[in-house]
């Protein structure tokens, strides 16, 4: 696998397989500020070893790194205890600093939406977009800044729209 990152790289996707070798061999999370572990419950061997590995590097690393680890099935309770983290403070003896689980977020189950497909011609049309997508070299996989603002566009308008619906004003407006 060609390894394609730079100092100004943001976001890596490794398998979990990646993760855990790159982990061990840089024997700490520095450099990673967030960690997201999907379909944890699916207890593979390397999803295991990671597991390990991530907690003993929060345990015994000075690491701001946030992990996720997220499962539509897991039991979150157990992973919460599993990384749970020690309380700070001033303690007579450390074997009696008590520990605190790690947060569970849930994420409350919604309906379905309705999916609605549009392609580029579609967004032209609609004005949407400024200039021509259609690019003679479309199999050479880079990122044409076109497409990159018009991705842009779309998340800044579905979270607009969300915003919109959740609070009744866009998040652009001054309340």
């Amino acid at each position: 696998m060609e390894h394609q990152v730079s100092e100004s790289t943001l976001l890596t996707y490794l398998t979990t397989g990646c993760l855990l070798e790159a982990l061990v061999a840089k024997k700490s999370l520095e450099g990673y500020t967030h960690i997201i572990i999907d379909e944890v419950h699916e207890r593979d061997e390397d999803t295991d070893f990671l597991l390990l590995v991530v907690r003993k590097f929060l345990r015994h690393t000075r690491t701001t790194t946030k992990v996720f680890l997220m499962s539509v099935t897991f039991d979150a309770d157990k992973f919460g205890q599993y990384f749970n983290s020690p309380v700070i403070g001033n303690f007579p003896f450390t074997s009696k600093r008590p520990f605190r689980n790690a947060p569970i977020i849930e994420v409350e189950h919604g309906e379905p939406h309705d999916i609605r497909v549009y392609y580029s011609e579609h967004l032209q049309k609609l004005e949407f977009l400024g200039g021509s997508m259609n690019y003679l070299y479309d199999s050479v996989p880079e990122i044409h800044k076109l497409k990159y603002e018009a991705v842009a566009k779309l998340i800044s308008a579905f979270d607009g729209r969300r915003e919109i619906q959740r609070y009744g004003r866009h998040p652009k407006s001054k309340i």
